[in-house]
């Protein structure tokens, strides 16, 4: 049995915490034009739960700026952006490269804590609208103290890391380190000196007003669903699902209509943020993270199943010669609406019996329903189906089902052979559907539709 570690935190250990370079660099930009907003400035800074506590740090100890507010815009006026330029400019000089290994793991635990913060917002906009400024700051340090752990027991937390699953992960972490990562996160944000109204809000053993009650609930309730979403349970989140039983969520005063309107958006968010996360370059083998990162790599997705007779087909499509799925990488630029973009995948999906039919489908999360928007090829008898839980779970990435042999992943629209990609437009989800029937998807197929779908997504960037 290993013995317990008990973390030790001092001031200067903020000194380990690493902010993202890109984030910086895109502050440094803001900063030096005249016409910059403090709100542009405000949300810059929320992408970074590093740069996030060094400003609450900041203002936290200095008595003329003391404050009792966590409203990054507020925080950042009272700071002044020349106190604030003078910040980065030091960051951007004494920035440390790190390990490709510990570095990919800080990149991935930064992200969650990002989630946190918007998710937050996203619920405390359905419940308590006056508290949607105070939250996001509140969410991106929740956890901000294993970023921390992460570097100065550097060896101890990846040893961790690697011989754990998402979901037994803090448990674990607990049992190593001797408490659980809330408490090791408050002892950290008071050493540092943080205005007291954030360690007491994360503090559960506090005593606190109903507005910092709401606040903590908030974001531990957001807390809960990113990582739901990252261990691909958020079926147990979903509207008309019994909530878990210490679910900080069941404390929120929800209705079921304010619920699911803000499952939804959460649930856009997300999916969007997952898109965003995918873009990032990484130097570091992925096949031995995968599965605790709940990373789907395209090696995982065309292993759902193999059928024998899968390379039929693979004469079908070459995107480097004149297939119809190049046809659709070479028009995409011309295409200016999401309306024309879902019009021209449909009609080309179904062009020379690559698939049999193709739709565009909304998910209506507040009625948990799956809803045929548009369609092209043979039809489908079926425009509305219910969802269920492994349906909830089986929205977020780009999937292929290549042939008819049973596997978890099903959609209720008459076959057994599918492919479907995510499309997140002005705050709905969609999926660009299409299907064989019975007839396996082969080899080359699967990879160009992927490639379709990875252009797909970069040509949504460009219209919202």
């Amino acid at each position: 049995m290993r013995n317990v570690i008990e973390p030790r935190f001092s001031a200067a250990d903020i000194s380990l915490l690493v902010p993202q370079r890109k984030i910086l660099q895109r502050l440094s930009v803001l900063l030096s034009q005249p016409q910059t907003k403090v709100d542009e400035v405000a949300v810059c800074c929320l992408q970074d739960p590093v740069l996030t506590l060094l400003i609450l740090k900041k203002v936290g100890s200095s008595s003329e700026l003391v404050t009792s507010t966590t409203e990054v815009k507020l925080l950042v006026l009272r700071l002044g952006f020349f106190e604030l330029r003078k910040l980065v400019d030091e960051l951007s000089q004494n920035y440390e490269e790190l390990d490709p290994l510990i570095g990919f793991i800080y990149e991935k635990r930064v992200n969650h804590l990002i989630k946190v913060g918007v998710v937050s917002r996203i619920l405390s906009e359905a419940v308590s609208k006056h508290l949607s400024e105070e939250v996001p700051a509140v969410g991106v340090l929740s956890k901000v103290v294993e970023l921390l752990v992460m570097r100065k027991y550097q060896k101890d937390y990846l040893e961790l890391y690697e011989q754990s699953t998402t979901q037994n992960f803090y448990l674990r972490f607990s049992k190593l380190f001797g408490n659980q990562i809330e408490n090791l996160n408050v002892e950290f944000l008071k050493t540092l000196g943080v205005p007291s109204i954030v360690t007491k809000v994360l503090d559960l053993s506090e005593h606190v007003s109903n507005d910092e009650l709401i606040i903590r609930n908030i974001v531990y309730g957001a807390d809960e669903l990113v990582q739901a979403f990252e261990a691909d349970r958020l079926s147990r989140y979903a509207p008309g699902a019994i909530l878990p039983s210490k679910s900080f969520l069941r404390l929120l005063p929800f209705t079921d209509h304010l619920y699911g309107r803000a499952f939804e958006r959460v649930t856009v968010f997300l999916h969007k943020r997952v898109q965003v996360d995918q873009d990032l370059e990484v130097s570091v083998d992925l096949s031995k993270l995968d599965e605790e990162i709940g990373v789907l790599t395209s090696q995982r997705d065309d292993q759902v199943v193999k059928d024998a007779s899968e390379d039929e087909n693979t004469s079908q499509l070459n995107l480097t010669g004149k297939g119809p799925l190049s046809g659709i990488l070479a028009e995409l630029s011309q295409i200016k609406d999401f309306s024309t973009l879902c019009s021209t995948l449909l009609s080309k999906l179904t062009e020379n019996d690559l698939f049999d039919r193709s739709a565009l489908i909304e998910v209506d999360f507040v009625n948990r329903l799956l809803k045929i928007v548009e369609e092209k090829g043979q039809g489908f008898s079926t425009k509305v189906v219910e969802i269920d839980s492994i349906l909830i779970n089986a929205l977020n990435l780009t999937k292929v089902k290549s042939s008819k042999i049973p596997t978890s992943i099903s959609l209720p629209f008459g076959s057994n052979t599918f492919a479907f990609m995510p499309l997140s437009y002005n705050d709905k989800l969609f999926l660009l559907y299409a299907d064989t029937r019975e007839r396996p998807i082969g080899l080359e197929l699967r990879r160009s539709f992927r490639e379709v779908a990875d252009q797909v997504k970069q040509k949504l960037k460009e219209l919202t």
